[in-house]
């Protein structure tokens, strides 16, 4: 890597503001903006999506709490959760905005409205 340019720390502390700011847990791949906010970490996206093609993870739960909007606040930038949970956060939660920084761009969601899906 490389040593982050004052964009990328700003870029970082905005992330881990709106973290901080979020009413209840947060779901997000990079759980260093968690840490810094001084919120609970939830999972590791990674882990939870070997586990899960592997056969040894039942992703409802995470599911079911995403769909009843129980996180504050969502950030990706890889996609790295199983396609259940993907699925229900496009479904459930709507990006408000999307951050660059280094060489990604991390995606924030709000909770919203369930998006209704056309045959």
């Amino acid at each position: 890597g490389r040593a982050p340019t004052a964009a990328d720390i700003a870029a970082g502390d905005r992330i881990a503001g709106m973290i901080r700011e979020a009413d209840g847990p947060v779901l997000s791949e990079d759980v260093g903006f968690i840490i810094a906010a001084g919120k609970d970490v939830v999972g590791n996206a990674t882990h939870l999506r070997n586990l899960y093609e592997s056969g040894h993870w039942n992703p409802t739960g995470l599911v079911s709490d995403v769909q009843a909007k129980r996180f504050g606040i969502v950030v990706l930038n890889a996609e790295l959760y199983p396609a259940p949970v993907l699925a229900a956060v496009g479904r459930f939660y709507y990006i408000v905005e999307q951050v660059p920084l280094a060489a990604a761009t991390y995606h924030i969601f709000l909770p919203g409205g369930d998006r209704v899906e056309s045959d």
